[in-house]
């Protein structure tokens, strides 16, 4: 019977080169079917790639289940150095420069706009962002 419980607490565990899975014979299936590259090297790998990558750190979390968070990084700020950068770019630039939609920029410029901490002046089409210094 699974419990859905953490078998050890997770101050205690050792991570480098620690694997314990709840079933073993799913995780040797994954193995050999090459879903996973070895044993115990997951958190650790994924922990570098982020540091690597620049990118905030993955909380992890246990109570009963074990959750790791990944955060994005701090798209509002990029947004604003990017607009110091150059005050008539697109939402469209915006867009493929931070690699997200551009109805999630337009969704923060908006946010921004509402906070008074960016203005557009003139119009859409020909106009520009002013970033309000406080």
């Amino acid at each position: 019977m699974n419990k859905s419980e953490l078998i050890k607490r997770f101050e205690d565990i050792e991570w480098e080169d620690f694997s314990l899975p709840r079933n073993p014979n799913i995780a040797n299936l994954l193995h050999r079917a090459g879903y996973i590259e070895k044993m115990g090297t997951g958190i650790n790998k994924m922990k570098n790639l982020i540091s690597k990558a620049g990118l905030p750190p993955i909380k992890f979390e246990f109570d009963n289940f074990f959750t790791a968070t990944f955060r994005r990084p701090k798209t509002r700020k990029k947004v604003i150095d990017l607009i110091k950068n150059n005050t008539k770019i697109t939402s469209a630039e915006l867009a493929g420069i931070l690699e997200i939609t551009v109805k999630g920029i337009e969704w923060n410029l908006a946010k921004l706009k509402e906070k008074g901490i960016i203005e557009r002046i003139g119009p859409a089409k020909g106009g520009y962002w002013k970033v309000v210094e406080k």
